[in-house]
């Protein structure tokens, strides 16, 4: 886990982060783009793994999107801080493109 090398963040502006979380399609679009651009593709670790299995044995429904995964693997990284993370993932749900996926709308 990445969560002590905050120097390995992306260096976006303020200004460009505000835009990129006011618009839930170009939160998706940067997180694909950020996540290309450092060869990031999401697999499922040990935690991840131990997650489902406890989801589905509290009968919990908990499905994660490819967004949702990447903005994960993402902050594990490092290339994303945690705030970063939150409000990216916070601005994609509240805006309703979870459901607009097919996916179900969720809590973060």
């Amino acid at each position: 886990m990445a969560v002590g090398h905050p120097a390995a963040a992306v260096a976006i502006s303020d200004v460009e982060f505000a835009r990129t979380i006011q618009n839930s399609a170009s939160v998706a679009e940067w997180v694909r783009a950020i996540a290309r651009q450092h060869g990031i593709a999401f697999m499922a670790g040990s935690v991840d793994i131990f997650a489902n299995a406890v989801s589905r044995l509290s009968d919990l429904d908990v499905h994660v999107d490819e967004i949702e995964q990447l903005l994960l693997a993402l902050g594990r990284r490092g290339i994303i801080t945690n705030q970063q993370r939150c409000a990216l993932h916070g601005a994609y749900v509240h805006r309703g493109s979870r459901s607009a996926a097919g996916g179900p709308k969720s809590i973060p």
